[in-house]
């Protein structure tokens, strides 16, 4: 995911990330740690990534829907979801255990 927001000229792809985060576990500090070990621009990769928290699966359905306007309003190259069945496993386990 670093290389993505950098410039072409440096190897990147020149476009910003989407990081869909289920589970609240996004860090930016290890993203910056990352960058920084890299060689690049901590602020530059930070404002390149558009963080969405989701909360329940109808919410992350409506996000994927979504995404095309998204993608092209932040001219993002790679989306990142972090994890996609876990709020689906989640909601699963609650039913059962009402039954």
């Amino acid at each position: 995911m670093h290389y993505v927001p950098t410039a072409s000229r440096e190897g990147g792809l020149s476009g910003g990330v989407i990081y869909i985060d289920t589970e609240g576990t996004f860090r930016p500090e290890r993203l910056c740690q990352i960058a920084e070990s890299r060689g690049l621009n901590t602020e530059q990769v930070l404002q390149n990534v558009v963080l969405c928290k989701i909360y329940n699966s109808s919410h992350l359905e409506l996000v994927v829907k979504s995404l095309g306007k998204f993608i092209e309003k932040y001219n993002a190259k790679l989306i990142v979801v972090d994890s996609i069945i876990s709020l689906h496993r989640a909601e699963f386990m609650q039913r059962n255990a009402r039954r």
